[in-house]
């Protein structure tokens, strides 16, 4: 058996991709502008305010609105309105009466501001701010 003098081989060439970045590139220059404005007027937020001109004489009207103030102690609760300061129980049927007759008196009443001390208990607070709710007063702040 003859041995082959010359064998030829199979010479195998490995062609290299290239890749086209120019595309990519362009994709990018158009879609980032584009999520960056799009987050910013997303964000935006428009006031319309009329701010007096320059000639223009602002005036102010007010209303002369009470503020009732309740102060929960211990064993007893201070209602003032204004100058006026009332002592009563912490019995909330009782107080239920006083709340209602205070507030027919005082038609003009329309905040409240509960002063709790550290020992009151929260279902006396919320007991008070239902008895409050029920005679019409919704804007209910609590001071410490």
């Amino acid at each position: 058996m003859p041995l082959p003098v010359s064998k030829k081989k199979k010479l195998k060439f490995f062609q290299y991709v290239e890749v086209n970045l120019i595309p990519v590139i362009n994709i990018f220059l158009i879609i980032i502008p584009f999520l960056v404005v799009s987050v910013v007027l997303s964000r935006m937020v428009a006031y319309n305010l009329k701010l007096p001109k320059k000639n223009e004489v602002v005036t102010k009207h007010k209303v002369k609105s009470n503020i009732l103030k309740v102060f929960l102690k211990d064993n007893y609760i201070v209602i003032k309105i204004n100058d006026k300061s009332i002592d009563s129980l912490l019995n909330n049927d009782s107080l239920a009466v006083k709340f209602s007759n205070i507030l027919k008196e005082n038609q003009l009443i329309k905040q409240c501001y509960l002063v709790p001390d550290d020992s009151i208990m929260y279902g006396d607070i919320i007991a008070i701010m239902d008895i409050l709710n029920e005679n019409n007063i919704t804007q209910i702040s609590l001071k410490y």
